[in-house]
């Protein structure tokens, strides 16, 4: 196999260290392969835009991937139905106002193997489609933060909702720890904020990307980081 590379990965937001190589494969085909063994993303470029866009491999093979995306779900009956796997987890996400921006569901078992998956979709005129509006992206429960001086930042949606049911106010960005910066992290704009990752290498990535952001602010947050135990 002959390589290209180091190049940055594009499934985690660490710009300072390449970890990722381009290669060809005795079969002549190119793929990629993220070394850092946080992230681990590899495969052509089919499974890269699967796991890009969070869905099953099977929904970006050639004429299936525009097919899915176009269709429209009519009713949120239809869009579980939909989801590739048995529901865990639905979480929508809303505007400081309440207007859904869109809905993203846990699955398991996950595309590939693996243990969960997850697939978004949001409202459209007539009902919904797969995939997420562009980014930035809105906060995951952004309407009870916006009004609270003090915001706990966890990782994901089901750690929100823990926090939330004991009446904390807290919030997350989607897509896990590999992307914080897809999201618009504003409205936490010169809060107090506590940061409660996982307590594993991609949840303290997530948290220095989280309190990078939150520093880049104007006004910038003042952040406290969950010691970890």
């Amino acid at each position: 196999m002959t390589g290209d590379g180091p190049v940055f990965c594009p499934f985690h937001d660490n710009r300072r260290t390449p970890a990722g190589s381009v290669y060809r494969d005795e079969a002549g085909v190119w793929r990629y392969k993220c070394h850092n063994p946080e992230c681990g993303a590899s495969g052509d470029y089919l499974d890269l835009r699967a796991r890009r866009k969070g869905v099953p491999l099977k929904d970006v093979l050639p004429g299936r991937e525009e097919s899915d995306s176009s269709k429209i779900y009519r009713t949120p009956g239809e869009v579980r139905r939909s989801v590739p796997g048995r529901i865990t987890g639905e979480y929508s996400y809303r505007t400081a106002g309440g207007e859904l921006s869109f809905v993203r569901f846990r699955y398991e078992p996950g595309p590939g193997g693996r243990e969960k998956g997850f697939v978004s979709y949001r409202p459209v005129p007539g009902g919904y489609v797969r995939g997420e509006p562009p980014a930035p992206r809105v906060l995951y429960n952004l309407a009870a933060v916006v009004s609270s001086p003090k915001v706990v930042v966890a990782e994901g949606e089901k750690c929100v909702d823990v926090l939330r049911s004991f009446g904390i106010p807290a919030t997350c960005s989607t897509d896990g720890s590999g992307a914080p910066r897809r999201s618009n992290w504003a409205p936490l704009a010169g809060k107090e904020v506590v940061i409660w990752p996982d307590a594993d290498a991609p949840g303290t990535h997530y948290a220095e990307e989280v309190t990078a952001i939150l520093h880049e602010l104007d006004p910038p947050c003042r952040v406290r980081m969950v010691p970890r135990s």
